[in-house]
């Protein structure tokens, strides 16, 4: 390209050499100047290995380090926020957001997005492109626009938006400069004031660190007596049972600052009186501000630790509880397998102490019928033999295998359990409150396994 004159009179016409390139994308063959050989080839035409090979300054070197580890920042995190930084910071960025496109840093399917270029807060994230991505960066950027804490776009913003302050017009330039001032002193002591003006109600706030903490600035009130009007006067002797307030409220002009704590409804409050102005006050508000914030940090630090030292001690005593109940768990299952194998022996016996005694029954029957034909008394003899029979069936003795298929160490069931858990659960360490945790008889039922139902019992339902 060939470049004539300066100023409003220059004029550029393109060569036969620029021509070839714009139509084939490359200067003609055996074309080589120094300019051509330095300059570096573009961004898109060149791939990895050139990329990985391309010698870089240190300054460069330093950028694209940065420019890395801000890749992996937001893979981690998704958005990093810069609030209100200043010129050299934006600076900075831009030049690493820059290195992050030439580089080829961005993953692929991924989109780099960024605000706050020249003013308010910087906001940089990585985008998928997906529908709610695209929502959360447009409010992003809304918000970012209308959500400040420079101190230029704080000033605009409480001249121009007359809800931020509560005060009379008397008092707005007073105010304003009490805003201004405040927002340039908490600096000192890493704070920022910002004002929000995307809410219904624009209001101040305070930002610490990812918190905010609403502040409050208008024009203080003063009683005055009351003075009945003409209205009031005229229902007073209409109705002379009404009452009427004593005092009203009125400005006083004079402006309060109010800085919200963390309690709920919780301010620290400062008021001008005459030759005592807020605005001469800066400073020594700026540190209150500043211990405020500091002892509401120990007193939340002193409740988490209360709250941990607690939850250790209620660890503590469940540990021991659990300890305890395993203890008493283990003594349980002895006696209550003591109390399964008494109880089985009790069965048993008692079986074999029917099976003796029906046989008796039975031979005291023969014994009654004497020395009879079989054609005697034959429903007798027939309830003998089956008399017999149970009494063979009953008998241990002669049932061997049901006693060997009832294991020894038979675990115990939780309803075993409950006379022995001295009123704790044997499921858990708590209380057990139903009707089965009681103490086990002295003495086992005795049972009557052939028997239909409980003899000397009447059943539940009578």
């Amino acid at each position: 390209m060939t470049i004539k004159g300066h100023a409003r009179t220059w004029s550029a016409t393109v060569t036969d050499v620029g021509t070839h390139y714009l139509e084939h994308d490359g200067y003609p063959p055996g074309y080589r100047t120094v300019a051509t050989t330095q300059t570096r080839p573009r961004v898109d035409q060149r791939d990895e290995s050139s990329r990985q090979a391309l010698a870089l300054g240190d300054g460069a070197s330093k950028t694209m380090a940065e420019a890395q580890a801000l890749i992996t920042q937001l893979q981690d995190e998704g958005r990093v926020t810069i609030n209100d930084p200043a010129k050299s910071t934006r600076a900075h960025y831009r030049r690493v957001l820059h290195a992050c496109r030439v580089h080829a840093l961005v993953p692929s399917g991924h989109e780099l997005l960024f605000t706050g270029r020249d003013a308010g807060d910087i906001v940089i994230a990585l985008s998928d492109g997906s529908a709610e991505a695209t929502s959360d960066w447009l409010r992003i950027r809304t918000t970012s626009r209308r959500i400040t804490t420079n101190l230029d776009a704080v000033r605009r913003a409480v001249e121009q938006t007359p809800e931020v302050l509560k005060v009379s017009d008397d008092l707005r330039d007073r105010a304003v400069e009490v805003v201004v001032r405040l927002a340039d002193a908490l600096r000192d002591h890493d704070l920022r004031l910002g004002v929000n003006t995307k809410l219904k109600t624009p209001k101040l706030y305070l930002q610490i660190d990812t918190k905010r903490r609403d502040v409050v600035l208008e024009e203080a009130t003063k009683e005055v007596p009351h003075v009945l009007t003409p209205a009031e006067e005229r229902e007073s002797r209409r109705y002379g049972w009404k009452t009427y307030p004593k005092t009203d409220q009125v400005p006083s002009g004079n402006i309060r600052l109010k800085v919200a704590r963390d309690k709920w409804n919780e301010f620290d409050e400062w008021v001008e009186a005459p030759g005592s102005r807020l605005k001469s006050r800066i400073g020594e508000i700026a540190l209150a501000i500043k211990a405020g914030i500091v002892d509401d940090h120990d007193a939340r630090e002193r409740q988490l630790q209360a709250q941990q030292e607690a939850s250790e001690r209620w660890e503590r005593q469940q540990a021991e509880e659990r300890q305890a109940w395993e203890q008493l768990r283990a003594g349980a299952v002895k006696k209550a397998r003591e109390a399964v194998r008494g109880s089985v022996v009790a069965e048993t016996i008692d079986a074999w102490r029917q099976a003796n005694e029906l046989r008796a029954f039975c031979t005291s029957l023969e014994d009654a019928l004497g020395a009879g034909t079989e054609t005697d008394k034959p429903n007798v003899r027939r309830w003998i033999e089956w008399a017999r029979a149970q009494a063979d069936d009953l008998d241990p003795t002669r049932q061997i295998d049901r006693l060997d298929a009832i294991d020894f160490d038979v675990a115990p069931s939780d309803d075993d359990l409950r006379p022995f858990m001295d009123g704790w659960s044997p499921t858990g360490p708590q209380k057990d409150y139903s009707a089965r945790s009681q103490q086990p008889d002295p003495q086992p039922v005795q049972r009557s396994p052939w028997h239909p139902g409980l003899r000397g019992k009447p059943s539940w339902w009578r």
